[in-house]
């Protein structure tokens, strides 16, 4: 289904727009790669004349639920750019491309670099997205407040992954997972972080070193987060300690090496 959203202030229509069945054929028999097939593209009407502004190359877009005047949306990669291969038999890491906020009233863009994931608040006041960079540097999690001239604020940096973005229900706190500080070990362990809206820093809340935590068991990166109700309290899922991967060459037979 192609997905459609109303701003707050009933200005303004912002809708998915999938390629055409036509092109999406024609690219199939010319055997294009992926990065080079047809992308969705994303609408924006302005209720008041019909005016459509098209942006072609959207993976997808958040238009807030209480706040007016915005949309951000993440963009495809560069046509004829290429996914980058890790190198020595690691997992292959997946970076970001561009994260546009765009004023609805004034067609203004900002533009963040190598985004891989985005949550913007229902009053429209903060977005926050992780930056999964080919410089390590900038790798983290960042907040900024839409329509200030402010720069964004870093909450977290470092090499690693941050996922599992999860607000509270009244939105005052976030928390997420990161493996920042093990990220240079062959199987990272995450850590549980939370960021009080209006703060310049995450902390970390719960790690395998916690008091009371299972001996034995890891904060699981695939498990959900919840806060409850208040906000007083926040679930995660928790796994046992996985097997080490063994070394590819280590199931070879030592007369086939």
């Amino acid at each position: 289904p192609v997905s459609l959203a109303i701003s707050s202030d009933s200005r303004f229509a912002v809708f998915q727009i999938r390629p055409n069945k036509a092109d999406l054929e024609k690219a199939r028999k010319e055997k294009k790669k992926p990065e080079e097939m047809p992308k969705d593209a994303l609408g924006i009407m302005s209720l008041a004349d019909g005016k459509v502004t098209r942006i072609e190359r959207v993976k997808n877009y958040q238009v807030p639920d209480d706040g007016a005047g915005f949309v951000a949306y993440l963009t495809e990669p560069k046509a004829g750019e290429k996914p980058v291969q890790s190198q020595n038999n690691e997992p292959r890491k997946e970076y970001g491309t561009d994260l546009v906020l765009r004023s609805l009233a004034s067609d203004a863009d900002r533009v963040f670099s190598d985004v891989l994931d985005y949550s913007f608040a229902r009053d429209a006041k903060s977005l926050l997205y992780v930056v999964s960079s080919k410089t390590e540097e900038s790798t983290g999690l960042y907040v900024v407040t839409p329509g200030a001239p402010s720069d964004p604020v870093a909450l977290l940096k470092g090499k690693g992954k941050y996922t599992r973005l999860s607000w509270d229900e009244r939105q005052t706190q976030l928390a997420f997972l990161s493996d920042r500080d093990d990220a240079a070990a062959k199987q990272p362990k995450v850590k549980l972080y939370r960021w009080q809206r209006g703060g310049n820093q995450a902390e970390e809340l719960v790690s395998t070193q916690t008091a009371g935590f299972r001996s034995g068991w890891i904060v699981s990166e695939r498990g959900a987060i919840n806060f409850s109700t208040d906000g007083a309290k926040v679930f995660f899922g928790v796994a046992p300690t996985p097997e080490p991967t063994p070394e590819p060459n280590a199931l070879v037979p030592d007369e086939e090496k």
